[in-house]
């Protein structure tokens, strides 16, 4: 699914990010961009100071397993920094009155999948720039939502087999 790039909004936990990671190799994405406070691996370019960079590349590296060597991660201080190299429809995994439900939903590479933060969801700036927010549908209203990691695998999931149906279909 190259022609899904993963937004990271504000992750703080390196471990989710890690996680994200596998599920996002698991499923052939290649490009991700890791907004804010999100911690990223190394890259040749970085800026960040050497202990800073490392630590985080460790913590990433213990969940992603790997993963972290398969994709192409970039880093932007905000979402506006994101959105002037990146053209496409940029889309939100998050719960709102207008959101799409995951089974409903078509996508139409290319496009961005944004995930927010673990407590916070989607930051309001970023919302207000998609075209549109996806929600997985959940039997229960106690504690409707999922780790960020979780909810990602499943959107993941759901496009991946969307996109593969319709190639087949053509």
């Amino acid at each position: 699914m190259e022609q899904i790039t993963l937004v990271l909004d504000n992750i703080r936990s390196a471990h989710n990010v890690g996680a994200i990671m596998r599920s996002a190799a698991a499923f052939g994405i290649r490009d991700m961009a890791c907004l804010g406070v999100t911690p990223y691996p190394r890259r040749w370019d970085d800026s960040r100071l050497p202990h800073i960079a490392s630590r985080a590349h460790r913590a990433i590296a213990k969940t992603a397993l790997g993963a972290e060597e398969a994709l192409t991660v970039r880093h932007f201080p905000r979402i506006d920094d994101f959105q002037q190299q990146f053209t496409a429809s940029v889309y939100a995994l998050e719960q709102t009155s207008e959101a799409t439900g995951l089974p409903d939903f078509t996508p139409r590479p290319p496009l961005a999948l944004i995930i927010g933060n673990e407590l916070e969801g989607v930051s309001g700036r970023a919302l207000a720039r998609t075209a549109g927010c996806i929600q997985i549908p959940q039997e229960t209203t106690a504690k409707a939502s999922l780790n960020a990691a979780t909810a990602c695998g499943v959107a993941l999931y759901g496009c991946y087999t969307k996109l593969h149906q319709r190639t087949q279909d053509d």
